[in-house]
């Protein structure tokens, strides 16, 4: 979900696209973005700073636009807007 993020962040691609991406070529039943507005942003960014703390490995620094999402209460499904707007 961070690298995900960190590709939308960059204007690499667009969580439509990264979603059909790995459903279609990995075989996963939902893509990253989706997972992520169903969990939570807020609770994906706990967890990537947990991991971060604990590893120090880049990979777990959360991408700026998962902090950006969580400040504006953008957290996924249950605030209505995420990744994607519901």
């Amino acid at each position: 979900m961070n690298e995900a993020a960190w590709l939308i962040h960059d204007d690499v691609a667009e969580p439509e696209s990264i979603d059909a991406g790995m459903k279609l070529g990995t075989g996963w039943p939902q893509g990253p973005c989706e997972y992520a507005d169903k969990k939570g942003l807020n609770n994906i960014l706990e967890k990537l700073k947990q991991l971060y703390n604990q590893y120090r490995m880049e990979m777990y620094n959360p991408c700026p636009l998962i902090l950006d999402y969580v400040n504006k209460g953008w957290i996924g499904k249950t605030a209505g807007r995420g990744f994607y707007k519901y």
